[in-house]
């Protein structure tokens, strides 16, 4: 069966959620102007814009790469059903879920996706602010918000895309009770679309060169989550969390 071919949906959003922004910024000066900060949004959207160009490139590689396989190893083809796509939107949605989480646990992975979160603000331009070294949809505006968040019980939760399913599953769903505050455990203070798309990856290469310990613990340190040292002087998300939980204890 012919396959029809789809427009890119990216291209009509675009103009879309521009106007979206530039609502949502009057709206804000309205209410209130000092809640809304242009610098930040102008970083967001220049990351954006580079995402896209960048992705220009990244997407032909990929491509390319799935004709390859596709024409060498494929093992058998999906029917152009409903229910195939059905099965593909949660197929797709979970290779999501794990793609993303281990984009917050695999330091070699957050060194790109850090870019998503570097702002310590949460409007619809920080859904701009993507990585330039790594090519969303949400679930709920409260489970995305507890996602961004830096306070200890929500480090590294509600990974999912669509369906917040996932994370109930595989224990990483935290409700939203306490208010949010967005951006790093460490915040890299800066509006610097260059710095903010490769201070991570100087980080990591910089603890990978200088560490003075065996080739082995080197590569851990691609392997291990952000916050991992040799040393045993690091300190991870997980670490945050326990240390939340053992206070509320109290």
């Amino acid at each position: 069966m012919q396959i029809p071919e789809f427009p890119n949906l990216i291209y009509y959003a675009i103009p879309v959620f521009i106007a979206t922004v530039i609502i949502e910024v009057i709206l804000t000066v309205k209410v209130k102007m000092e809640e809304y900060e242009y610098k930040d949004a102008a970083t967001s959207i220049a990351m954006g814009l580079g995402n896209v160009a960048i992705g220009l490139i990244s997407k032909v590689m990929v491509l390319g790469v799935f004709y390859l396989v596709y024409n060498s190893f494929h093992l058998f083809e999906i029917p152009f059903t409903w229910w195939a796509w059905i099965l593909v939107l949660f197929a797709e949605d979970m290779t999501y879920y794990w793609y993303h989480r281990i984009s917050h646990e695999n330091r070699f992975f957050w060194a790109s996706h850090i870019v998503h979160h570097s702002s310590q603000k949460y409007n619809l331009s920080t859904a701009l602010r993507q990585t330039w070294t790594g090519s969303f949809t949400f679930n709920t505006p409260s489970h995305h918000r507890v996602h961004h968040a830096t306070n200890p019980q929500y480090l590294d939760r509600n990974h999912a895309g669509i369906f917040i399913i996932w994370d109930r599953i595989f224990g990483s769903f935290e409700p939203e009770i306490e208010k949010p505050i967005y951006g790093l455990t460490t915040n890299i203070h800066t509006f610097n679309p260059i710095k903010v798309a490769f201070l991570e990856w100087f980080g990591l290469f910089k603890d990978v060169f200088t560490s003075k310990t065996s080739v082995f613990n080197k590569l851990k340190y691609f392997l291990k989550p952000p916050g991992w040292k040799h040393d045993g002087t690091g300190i991870l998300a997980t670490d945050m969390r326990k240390e939340w939980e053992k206070n509320q204890q109290k």
